[in-house]
């Protein structure tokens, strides 16, 4: 459907080894380039009628639902990362007009543990200020936990499914049978 998503066969990585290579630099590039504003309350129906408007912003590049859109109606901004600052005032500056498009409703009747629609992602400064720690935005490499308010308790995001948590390597040597607790896995 996406004509920018291609699917790169892994076992390309060893029949095509320079193919597979030059597609994950690619693929690296966008990540680094491509900065995240998270939205939050918005249905996928509610979306149909928002994003037109949210697209027509000069360096919004897609609007994707995350895994937690069903929980809390959460969405993706992607933004070309040397728009970034403009496209976050430029959606501030419009979230009233880009909310009146959603026939009443389609809002009124969002899950009840939706908040309002919102922009999530954290506000008040400019996003290429590197006088900063704390940046406001994401960036697809990011987990984007600190770019976003919180609606929901995110601790479990940092233990591993009991199916993935493996004995440690010197453990199996030893035929000691443990489970690592505190395993973590970071994107």
């Amino acid at each position: 459907e996406n004509p920018h998503q291609i699917f790169v066969p892994f076992r390309y990585k060893q029949t095509k080894p320079d193919l597979f290579l030059k597609c994950i630099r690619q693929q690296n590039e966008v990540y680094n380039k491509t900065w995240i504003i998270k939205l939050e309350g918005i249905t996928s129906e509610a979306m149909m009628f928002m994003d037109e408007e949210i697209l027509q912003i000069k360096g919004v590049m897609h609007v994707v639902p995350t895994k937690r859109m069903e929980d809390i109606g959460e969405w993706k901004v992607l933004a070309d990362h040397t728009k970034c600052a403009y496209v976050y005032r430029q959606l501030k500056e419009k979230w009233s007009k880009i909310l009146e498009k959603v026939p009443p409703h389609v809002l009124e009747y969002s899950p009840e543990n939706f908040s309002s629609p919102a922009i999530s992602s954290k506000a008040a400064r400019e996003y290429q200020d590197d006088d900063s720690a704390n940046d406001s935005y994401g960036s697809l490499l990011t987990t984007g936990t600190d770019v976003s308010m919180m609606t929901t308790d995110d601790s479990t995001l940092n233990e591993l499914p009991v199916e993935f948590q493996y004995s440690s390597y010197a453990a199996a040597t030893i035929g000691v049978s443990t489970t690592t607790s505190n395993t973590q896995m970071s994107s």
